[in-house]
């Protein structure tokens, strides 16, 4: 049996196991005033272990793939830059056919690790921007439930305005324009002009900081660190507006 088809028959045993974990989760929820107390208690602290093993393992599909992409970006080797973009594409379609039944039929619920509450936000982070308008509310109704980060939803939330072509409020977007030019072999060329990371057009950027330490970010100065060691410059333009930013892209 090769590879591929042995990976999409782990994905969908993994859908169809989230979906008869949320259709035990209802089940119990349903029967729940017919059994004991401590019958109700074993139920859910079973359904729970299980449901957090599924999404330990979604977190580690999620992030495994990104780390080969960036390994495969390091090549230079546009052909394969183009296969692994695909290939991440497909394990993100995976990972919301798992996660998406979770939050329609229970949304965010509670004893999870943090783990699997990463997996669940980085899931919706990574998806198109009609599945962030929809689950939005329900992070950030766990986030006031002490359940999932607030910066998680203040990164959220910029995320969506950024592809509404709106400010953002906590400075959590950047976006690449680049051009990219190939040599003869194919490989992406380090002579690449106007290649820069900008950060995305802030609203208010005298108060950003105010703004992101009440989500628990660090100042905006610290991000700016994170690229530096990474041997990469993010531009802060602020005279840049949204119109010209959208166009640089």
């Amino acid at each position: 049996m090769n590879s591929a088809l042995l990976l999409r028959i782990v994905h969908r045993l993994a859908k169809a196991i989230s979906f008869a974990i949320c259709l035990f989760f209802c089940t119990c929820s349903a029967k729940g005033a017919l059994l004991p107390e401590h019958a109700n208690d074993t139920i859910r602290d079973g359904k729970t272990v299980f449901l957090d093993s599924l999404l330990r393992a979604v977190y580690s599909e999620d992030q495994n793939v990104r780390i080969g992409f960036e390994r495969v970006i390091g090549s230079n080797h546009a052909d394969s830059i183009l296969a692994f973009s695909m290939r991440m594409e497909e394990v993100d379609r995976h990972c919301q056919e798992i996660v998406f039944p979770i939050l329609d039929t229970l949304g965010i619920p509670d004893g999870l690790s943090e783990r699997s509450y990463d997996a669940l936000f980085l899931v919706v982070q990574h998806a198109d921007a009609e599945a962030q308008h929809k689950y939005f509310p329900i992070f950030r109704s766990a986030a006031e439930k002490g359940l999932v980060s607030p910066s998680d939803v203040a990164t959220m939330q910029d995320r969506i305005l950024m592809r509404e072509g709106r400010l953002q409020i906590y400075g959590t977007q950047t976006f690449t324009s680049q051009k990219i030019l190939l040599d003869r072999n194919g490989n992406v060329s380090s002579d690449a002009e106007g290649s820069a990371i900008y950060l995305w057009p802030v609203s208010s950027p005298d108060s950003l900081d105010i703004r992101r330490a009440k989500v628990g970010l660090p100042p905006i100065e610290e991000y700016f660190a994170i690229f530096q060691e990474a041997g990469m410059e993010l531009i802060w333009d602020r005279s840049l507006t949204v119109e010209k930013a959208r166009a640089l892209r």
